[in-house]
């Protein structure tokens, strides 16, 4: 429905790394809950400038992105199927692929 709740804001760091801020909740971040590893959630959570919260993009041949956790580039950010429970997972696939829209 293009809600506010389904758009995000990028916002790179000074350590080339990017935020994703929910519009929804500008104070609060994409973070992967305790720094875990693969199959823990992603949280929206409040922002506190740690590497559970700072993600690197990296672009794919078919114009995707993958998203990794600066703590452990080994995980990517992937959609489960399962509504709004997103997690890091290793593996790889159409799971694991953003497409961005630039407003």
């Amino acid at each position: 429905n293009n809600g506010a709740n389904q758009r995000w804001r990028a916002e790179r760091q000074s350590d080339g790394t990017w935020e994703l801020i929910p519009q929804h909740a500008t104070g609060q971040r994409a973070d992967v809950n305790g720094r875990g590893g693969a199959g823990t959630r992603v949280q929206l959570y409040i922002d506190n400038n740690s590497p559970a919260q700072r993600w690197r993009f990296v672009a794919q041949s078919d114009g995707s992105w993958t998203l990794a956790p600066t703590y452990n580039t080994g995980l990517l950010l992937t959609d489960n199927g399962q509504g709004v429970q997103t997690t890091v997972t290793t593996g790889a696939g159409a799971s694991t692929r953003w497409k961005l829209n630039q407003k």
